[in-house]
């Protein structure tokens, strides 16, 4: 279910060509292009009447798609050491992403603007995943276990605000959805525990290490154009030492 706008639908928007400053949001560069966006007339202003409804039932494209394959491999606890991995290859087309119903660019629906090149990778949508995951029972009562993760990135889409309509500026995707992709990351977390018993009561003791190879990975990146593209927005945390205890009776 998504809003679309009965008042002043698609057919009343006339396609402009603009400028397009490119990636790197200057113009006059060799990678300026054109981009094709929509001016609402001025008599439809002040009409909009926003529906709450099905958006394909009406002839509008609002299509989720995942296709996927997945292994797994589970080494249950035998000879003082287990071990669960995974491996998932993925990949998601969307109009409106998982994540939100468009972010700045506003509900898909609601106008053409809104709805330029929303069809592609889903944002949450990482094309490769790998999980492992082991403990080995050691001797003198000390557990040992880690978990390395590793995953593509995810993808962004770089945003252009256009000014000079007649409706006041609006924010456009200039790329179809997903073409770009944040880096991938490997992070290793290892714990170590050691369990002391007094009767039928138990202490344990344990050190975790989060992000142990110090992995600095670029996990958001800002996608206006000529604003913050490519910017770092947010950073994995850095390697981070936690010591505690825990008591069972």
């Amino acid at each position: 279910m998504d809003s679309i706008d009965l008042g002043v639908p698609f057919s009343t928007y006339s396609s402009v060509s603009v400028p397009d400053p490119g990636p790197d949001g200057r113009a006059g560069t060799a990678d300026d292009g054109q981009l094709t966006v929509f001016a609402q007339n001025p008599a439809t202003f002040g009409l909009a009447k926003y529906f709450l409804t099905n958006p394909e039932a009406r002839g509008l494209n609002d299509q989720r798609t995942y296709k996927g394959f997945e292994i797994i491999g589970n080494k249950r606890m035998s000879n003082r050491w287990q071990f669960v991995g995974s491996f998932v290859v993925s990949r998601s087309i969307v109009v409106v992403p998982t994540s939100s119903d468009g972010g700045a660019i506003g509900s898909v629906f609601r106008n053409p603007n809104n709805a330029l090149n929303a069809e592609g990778r889903d944002d949450l949508n990482q094309t490769y995943q790998v999980k492992l995951q082991g403990t080995y029972l050691a001797p003198y009562g000390i557990t040992l276990s880690g978990l390395h993760r590793y995953g593509s990135g995810f993808p962004y889409t770089r945003q252009l605000s256009v000014t000079g309509l007649p409706q006041g500026p609006v924010t456009v995707l200039a790329e179809p959805r997903g073409s770009r992709t944040t880096d991938s990351y490997n992070w290793i977390d290892f714990r170590v525990e050691k369990v002391l018993r007094f009767d039928n009561r138990r202490l344990g003791l344990m050190v975790d290490i989060f992000n142990i190879t110090n992995a600095s990975t670029v996990l958001q990146v800002g996608t206006r154009t000529g604003v913050d593209l490519d910017v770092p927005r947010v950073v994995r945390n850095p390697r981070i030492a936690r010591v505690g205890a825990k008591f069972i009776w």
